[in-house]
């Protein structure tokens, strides 16, 4: 039979531009669920344990700035002391367990002898910093076992080697392939 021009002689069917886009999704897809995979495996516990250092620390600076506020509201009381009168007073009730025997001070008979107001006043400072999500804890937990992140990171490689097989370029004929190109090449 003659070559007739504009029609292949062998190789595979030519394929619409639809089928190609199917291909490069399919690709994507798969690639993407394996890369999100192999993401998690590496990234997560070690984003999972800076979360926590990261709390840890503000707790601490929470407590640092806490005691920055007694030590504050101690030494303004210290101050004051010397010429306030109410205050000597609320001292020595609290501290010395002395009563004055001019006043008369009301008890509640179930709670025994009579707490003294509070006499210094701490200001307000931020509680400590939320806890990471428990999720996050939970599942970089999960993914410090062995067996987890063995077979989470098969996983990611399963997809990532069936995405590269089923939706790579179809191969050309090893005649089209052997064939030079360029300028100046023969044609056989």
């Amino acid at each position: 039979m003659a070559h007739r021009h504009g029609k292949r002689a062998e190789g595979p069917p030519a394929r619409s531009g639809l089928f190609s886009a199917g291909r490069m999704f399919g690709f994507l897809w798969l690639a993407g669920m394996g890369l999100a995979l192999l993401a998690i495996v590496v990234l997560l516990p070690a984003y999972a344990s800076l979360s926590e250092a990261r709390y840890e620390l503000a707790g601490r600076e929470a407590g640092v700035r806490r005691a920055e506020a007694l030590v504050q509201a101690n030494s303004k009381l210290m101050a004051a002391l010397p010429d306030d009168e109410t205050l000597t007073k609320r001292l020595a009730m609290s501290y010395g367990q002395l009563w004055p025997t001019d006043e008369v001070v009301v008890t509640d008979p179930g709670q025994g002898r009579p707490v003294p107001p509070d006499v210094v006043r701490m200001p307000a400072v931020e509680d400590a910093p939320p806890r990471p999500p428990s999720w996050l804890l939970s599942a970089a937990s999960k993914l410090h076992r062995v067996q987890a992140r063995r077979a989470l990171m098969l996983l990611a490689t399963a997809a990532l080697v069936t995405g590269f097989l089923l939706f790579s370029p179809p191969q050309r004929s090893s005649r089209m392939a052997d064939r030079p190109r360029g300028p100046g090449a023969s044609p056989e």
